[in-house]
Protein backbone atom coordinates (compact mmCIF):
# COMPACT_ATOMS: atom_id res chain seq x y z
CA UNK A 1 0.00 0.00 0.00
CA UNK A 2 1.11 3.59 -0.39
CA UNK A 3 2.21 5.82 2.48
CA UNK A 4 -1.11 7.70 2.47
CA UNK A 5 -3.37 4.62 2.44
CA UNK A 6 -5.25 6.23 -0.42
CA UNK A 7 -6.58 4.62 -3.58
CA UNK A 8 -8.34 6.67 -6.25
CA UNK A 9 -11.01 5.18 -8.51
CA UNK A 10 -11.94 7.01 -11.69
CA UNK A 11 -14.02 6.56 -14.80
CA UNK A 12 -12.32 7.42 -18.07
CA UNK A 13 -14.71 9.09 -20.51
CA UNK A 14 -15.33 12.67 -19.43
CA UNK A 15 -13.17 12.26 -16.33
CA UNK A 16 -9.61 11.45 -17.39
CA UNK A 17 -10.30 11.34 -21.13
CA UNK A 18 -11.66 14.24 -23.14
CA UNK A 19 -15.05 13.25 -24.61
CA UNK A 20 -14.23 14.84 -27.96
CA UNK A 21 -10.78 13.44 -28.73
CA UNK A 22 -10.09 10.82 -25.98
CA UNK A 23 -6.94 12.71 -25.00
CA UNK A 24 -5.76 12.53 -21.39
CA UNK A 25 -3.37 15.49 -21.76
CA UNK A 26 -5.26 17.61 -19.22
CA UNK A 27 -4.92 14.79 -16.65
CA UNK A 28 -1.16 14.31 -17.12
CA UNK A 29 -0.13 16.55 -14.18
CA UNK A 30 -2.52 14.66 -11.90
CA UNK A 31 -1.23 11.29 -13.13
CA UNK A 32 2.36 12.40 -12.52
CA UNK A 33 1.51 13.62 -9.00
CA UNK A 34 -0.26 10.35 -8.14
CA UNK A 35 2.73 8.37 -9.40
CA UNK A 36 5.12 10.56 -7.39
CA UNK A 37 3.03 10.00 -4.24
CA UNK A 38 2.61 6.29 -4.92
CA UNK A 39 -1.18 6.56 -4.97
CA UNK A 40 -2.81 3.88 -7.14
CA UNK A 41 -5.35 5.00 -9.74
CA UNK A 42 -7.92 2.28 -10.41
CA UNK A 43 -9.65 2.77 -13.75
CA UNK A 44 -13.35 1.84 -13.69
CA UNK A 45 -15.01 1.89 -17.07
CA UNK A 46 -17.48 0.39 -19.50
CA UNK A 47 -14.44 -0.34 -21.66
CA UNK A 48 -13.12 -3.85 -22.27
CA UNK A 49 -9.96 -5.40 -20.88
CA UNK A 50 -8.08 -4.68 -24.11
CA UNK A 51 -9.24 -1.05 -24.16
CA UNK A 52 -8.18 -0.51 -20.55
CA UNK A 53 -4.82 -2.20 -21.14
CA UNK A 54 -4.18 0.17 -24.07
CA UNK A 55 -5.23 3.18 -21.98
CA UNK A 56 -3.02 2.09 -19.09
CA UNK A 57 -0.03 1.75 -21.45
CA UNK A 58 -0.73 5.22 -22.86
CA UNK A 59 -1.05 6.70 -19.34
CA UNK A 60 1.91 4.72 -17.98
CA UNK A 61 -0.26 3.10 -15.29
CA UNK A 62 0.17 -0.30 -13.70
CA UNK A 63 -2.75 -0.74 -11.34
CA UNK A 64 -5.69 -3.10 -11.06
CA UNK A 65 -8.63 -2.09 -13.25
CA UNK A 66 -12.38 -2.61 -13.47
CA UNK A 67 -13.95 -3.40 -16.83
CA UNK A 68 -17.34 -3.46 -18.52
CA UNK A 69 -19.32 -1.44 -15.95
CA UNK A 70 -18.10 -3.30 -12.89
CA UNK A 71 -18.29 -6.81 -14.34
CA UNK A 72 -14.79 -7.74 -13.15
CA UNK A 73 -11.65 -6.47 -11.44
CA UNK A 74 -8.33 -7.43 -13.02
CA UNK A 75 -5.18 -7.79 -10.91
CA UNK A 76 -1.74 -8.89 -12.01
CA UNK A 77 -0.39 -11.67 -9.83
CA UNK A 78 2.04 -9.21 -8.23
CA UNK A 79 -0.80 -6.79 -7.43
CA UNK A 80 -2.76 -9.48 -5.60
CA UNK A 81 0.18 -9.72 -3.19
CA UNK A 82 0.81 -5.97 -2.82
CA UNK A 83 -2.42 -4.03 -3.01
CA UNK A 84 -5.30 -6.03 -1.64
CA UNK A 85 -6.13 -8.85 0.68
CA UNK A 86 -8.03 -11.44 -1.32
CA UNK A 87 -8.10 -14.30 1.15
CA UNK A 88 -11.24 -16.36 0.76
CA UNK A 89 -12.16 -14.73 -2.56
CA UNK A 90 -13.00 -16.85 -5.58
CA UNK A 91 -10.77 -15.73 -8.42
CA UNK A 92 -10.36 -16.79 -12.03
CA UNK A 93 -6.84 -16.93 -13.41
CA UNK A 94 -6.41 -16.00 -17.07
CA UNK A 95 -3.05 -15.22 -18.64
CA UNK A 96 -1.16 -13.11 -16.08
CA UNK A 97 -4.31 -11.88 -14.30
CA UNK A 98 -6.26 -12.84 -11.23
CA UNK A 99 -9.86 -11.83 -11.97
CA UNK A 100 -12.60 -11.17 -9.46
CA UNK A 101 -15.74 -11.33 -11.55
CA UNK A 102 -19.25 -10.17 -10.72
CA UNK A 103 -20.92 -11.20 -13.99
CA UNK A 104 -21.25 -14.18 -16.29
CA UNK A 105 -18.77 -14.65 -19.09
CA UNK A 106 -19.63 -13.18 -22.50
CA UNK A 107 -20.31 -16.58 -24.08
CA UNK A 108 -22.90 -17.39 -21.40
CA UNK A 109 -24.59 -14.01 -21.84
CA UNK A 110 -24.72 -14.47 -25.63
CA UNK A 111 -26.13 -17.96 -25.26
CA UNK A 112 -29.04 -16.75 -23.11
CA UNK A 113 -29.68 -13.60 -25.17
CA UNK A 114 -29.60 -15.46 -28.48
CA UNK A 115 -31.93 -18.15 -27.16
CA UNK A 116 -34.41 -15.44 -26.08
CA UNK A 117 -33.98 -13.57 -29.36
CA UNK A 118 -34.79 -16.69 -31.34
CA UNK A 119 -37.71 -17.79 -29.16
CA UNK A 120 -39.41 -14.35 -28.95
CA UNK A 121 -38.16 -12.88 -32.24
CA UNK A 122 -36.60 -9.84 -30.54
CA UNK A 123 -35.06 -7.36 -32.97
CA UNK A 124 -31.60 -6.10 -32.01
CA UNK A 125 -27.99 -6.18 -33.10
CA UNK A 126 -25.24 -6.82 -30.61
CA UNK A 127 -21.58 -6.01 -31.02
CA UNK A 128 -21.03 -9.71 -31.70
CA UNK A 129 -23.39 -9.41 -34.71
CA UNK A 130 -21.47 -6.46 -36.16
CA UNK A 131 -18.25 -6.04 -38.05
CA UNK A 132 -15.51 -3.77 -36.79
CA UNK A 133 -16.48 -1.27 -39.52
CA UNK A 134 -20.11 -1.28 -38.33
CA UNK A 135 -19.07 -0.74 -34.70
CA UNK A 136 -16.73 2.05 -35.79
CA UNK A 137 -19.51 3.76 -37.75
CA UNK A 138 -21.98 3.40 -34.91
CA UNK A 139 -19.65 4.56 -32.12
CA UNK A 140 -17.34 6.94 -34.02
CA UNK A 141 -14.36 4.96 -32.70
CA UNK A 142 -11.35 4.33 -34.92
CA UNK A 143 -11.30 0.85 -36.47
CA UNK A 144 -8.56 -0.20 -34.05
CA UNK A 145 -10.53 1.06 -31.04
CA UNK A 146 -13.76 -0.47 -32.40
CA UNK A 147 -11.99 -3.83 -32.61
CA UNK A 148 -10.83 -3.49 -28.99
CA UNK A 149 -14.38 -2.53 -27.94
CA UNK A 150 -15.74 -5.62 -29.66
CA UNK A 151 -13.58 -7.95 -27.58
CA UNK A 152 -16.09 -8.39 -24.76
CA UNK A 153 -15.46 -10.60 -21.72
CA UNK A 154 -18.63 -10.00 -19.67
CA UNK A 155 -21.16 -7.85 -21.53
CA UNK A 156 -22.80 -7.31 -24.91
CA UNK A 157 -23.81 -3.82 -26.03
CA UNK A 158 -27.05 -3.90 -28.01
CA UNK A 159 -28.59 -1.67 -30.63
CA UNK A 160 -32.27 -2.26 -29.83
CA UNK A 161 -34.44 -2.31 -32.97
CA UNK A 162 -37.73 -3.35 -31.40
CA UNK A 163 -40.33 -1.35 -29.47
CA UNK A 164 -40.08 -0.26 -25.82
CA UNK A 165 -42.62 -2.81 -24.54
CA UNK A 166 -40.57 -5.61 -26.04
CA UNK A 167 -37.43 -4.15 -24.53
CA UNK A 168 -39.06 -4.34 -21.09
CA UNK A 169 -40.09 -7.92 -21.83
CA UNK A 170 -36.52 -8.77 -22.89
CA UNK A 171 -35.09 -7.22 -19.71
CA UNK A 172 -37.58 -9.16 -17.57
CA UNK A 173 -36.78 -12.42 -19.30
CA UNK A 174 -33.07 -11.79 -18.85
CA UNK A 175 -33.48 -11.00 -15.15
CA UNK A 176 -35.39 -14.27 -14.70
CA UNK A 177 -32.33 -16.17 -15.98
CA UNK A 178 -30.32 -15.51 -12.79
Amino acid sequence: MNQHNIIIFSDLDGCLLDHNNYSFSIAKPLLQQLEKLGIPLILNSSKTQLEIEKTQRDMNLNCPFIIENGAAIYFTMEQTKQLVKLEGETLDYVDHYAIKRFAQYHEQILSVANRLRKKYQFQYKGFSDMTTDQISGLTQLSKEDAFLASQRNFSEPLLWQDNQARLLQFKQLLSNQN
